[in-house]
């Protein structure tokens, strides 16, 4: 069991592993998807910034239409 105020940089990968499991959570499922872009700022940076003026124009036109 991984207590508050435990050394992380101590931490065995099956310690990490029984603690994520108590959550619910899956050791090796968390390493696939660890460089997964789920992040709001992840996705956001991402965006090519003229598709971005060319979305927000498009949609200020749709708001304006009757």
């Amino acid at each position: 069991m991984i207590l508050a105020g435990t050394d992380l940089a101590a931490v065995t990968r099956d310690q990490l592993a029984d603690a994520l499991a108590v959550h619910g959570l899956d050791f090796d499922r968390h390493l696939r998807h660890m460089d997964d872009p789920v992040l709001p700022w992840q996705v956001v940076d991402a965006v090519n910034p003229a598709a971005g003026r060319q979305l927000a124009a498009a949609l200020t036109e749709r708001e304006a239409r009757p």
